[in-house]
């Protein structure tokens, strides 16, 4: 129990650490002093449904992971959501109710050839119990290149990140 709880303690303290800080990365200059960039030039919006049978368990560290290869920048922003019964959630999701308690997440391998993303799931209550119904996860990778002004954007929220990079 104490490691279940250390484990939250550390993820929720990098959650934080991550939704709190905002870094604003300029383009390539252009010809008319602009930053040289349409803010969605690009940028990669995925759609991944990953099937129980997909899923690999990690004895190491009791999870249950998927990779999916993917080609981007090794300085990419990669944003993730997961699929639940409130809509797409940010990642690290974790669901904590009466009939369960699970925890979806995700990790970039980006400097990797290929490079991928690693999905990641753990059930609270057996380490061993995978998913047992297809899951789908969101993500949108965004280029250096495309990074423009991000401070008025909520990435919590899916279909925000959507418009602010004109992917609706």
């Amino acid at each position: 129990m104490k490691r279940i709880n250390l484990f939250f303690m550390v993820l929720l303290g990098l959650s934080l650490i991550i939704t709190s800080c905002t870094k604003e990365i300029p383009g390539p200059a252009g010809a008319d002093g602009t930053d040289g960039t349409d803010g969605v030039a690009n940028i990669e919006n995925l759609n991944i449904i990953v099937s129980p049978s997909q899923w690999t368990y990690d004895n190491l560290y009791d999870i249950w992971y998927y990779k999916y290869n993917i080609e981007a920048d090794n300085n990419s922003l990669v944003y993730g959501y997961v699929m639940s019964g409130n809509g797409k959630q940010a990642l690290p999701y974790l669901t904590l109710t009466d009939y369960k308690s699970e925890q979806y997440s995700f990790a970039t391998s980006l400097f990797e050839t290929p490079a991928s993303i690693e999905l990641q799931y753990s059930n609270l209550e057996d380490f061993s119990v995978k998913p047992t119904n297809d899951v789908s996860f969101y993500f949108i990778i965004v280029p250096p290149v495309s990074v423009a002004d991000e401070s008025n954007v909520n990435y919590s929220d899916y279909d925000a990140v959507l418009k602010h990079y004109k992917l609706d």
